[in-house]
């Protein structure tokens, strides 16, 4: 049985620390996919026309590793902001709203590029 948090600072945290692994699987899976695709293109067996479609795939992969990066990035700003300006509200939301699209972007980027990847593979 989940236990209650004591304090609202404590549920923001545990809030903090699920956010944050999300970002790194974000940031892990965009990673990992683009290493598994250039391994994949170094055993060079691959027509031009598919090699290129994996070169794209592992791009729209970089990306979206690129942009879990910024999400932490904001999550970090927006942290800093509240610690230097606690009764400021406006930086705080800004921060936190610039990380959930570069997550959103991060994980639309995977996406993406598994269909740029099976599209490929066809």
């Amino acid at each position: 049985m989940p236990t209650r948090p004591k304090s609202i600072q404590e549920e923001i945290d545990r809030q903090n620390r699920y956010a944050g692994r999300a970002v790194a699987y974000v940031v892990g899976l965009n990673g990992l996919a683009a290493i598994v695709l250039m391994t994949g293109l170094l055993h060079g067996t691959l027509s031009a026309e598919r090699a290129s479609s994996f070169a794209d795939a592992m791009m729209v992969f970089g990306i979206g590793a690129a942009a879990g990066l910024a999400a932490a990035l904001f999550g970090y700003l927006r942290r800093a902001v509240h610690i230097e300006q606690p009764d400021q509200m406006t930086p705080r939301r800004v921060f936190a709203w610039l990380g959930a699209v570069a997550a959103i972007v991060g994980a639309g980027c995977f996406i993406g590029a598994l269909s740029v990847i099976w599209v490929a593979w066809q």
